[in-house]
């Protein structure tokens, strides 16, 4: 059975649980990498975290929404949007990581003063075991078919635009 047709032909809600869902998936598999691998997260892969959670829960809150009320085009469009926009922050950092893991810099670019970025972010008190990293941006610790962890974030945030994007222009066109 092919998901596509359904998944194009599904409600807003269905839609925003999956991407919920999939933000989810991807943060389990980066603590699993950091606790179960024991891989040091860098300061960008921290960033990456974040924009994962805010895409995550910029969904969450587009599925509540139209579970438990009737959000108009402007409402449903809002949600999309928000989840776009930390997707693109989060695919920027992704697409930096991987250029500075391919054309290492002679230089550190994980200098103290990211680590202490990272630091004064709230959810890094909240949840230090998800946001404090001690690793090296521009070292590949793991990789998968000759990519690294920084690529694979990249097509996940690839992956998330256009179903964003979709989730736009379908609520715009909505009756």
């Amino acid at each position: 059975m092919n998901p596509i047709p359904l998944l194009l032909h599904s409600s807003h809600r269905t839609r925003y649980w999956l991407l919920f869902a999939f933000c989810v998936a991807l943060e389990i598999a980066g603590l699993f990498m950091q606790h179960g691998l024991h891989l040091n997260p860098c300061p960008m892969c921290i960033l990456q975290r974040y924009a994962f959670l805010f895409v995550g829960l910029a969904a969450l809150a587009g599925a509540l929404h139209t579970q438990y009320g009737q959000p108009g085009r402007g409402a449903l469009a809002f949600w999309w949007a928000l989840a776009l926009l930390f997707c693109l922050a989060g695919l920027g950092v992704a697409a930096w990581q991987s250029w500075i893991q391919w054309y290492p810099p002679s230089i550190s670019t994980c200098g103290p003063d990211a680590f202490d970025l990272i630091g004064e972010l709230p959810f890094s008190e909240v949840l230090p075991m998800m946001f404090q990293g001690t690793g090296s941006c521009e070292s590949v610790e793991w990789s998968l078919f000759g990519l690294s962890i920084a690529n694979y974030s990249f097509l996940a945030f690839c992956a998330i635009a256009p179903f964003a994007v979709w989730g736009i222009v379908r609520a715009l066109r909505r009756q």
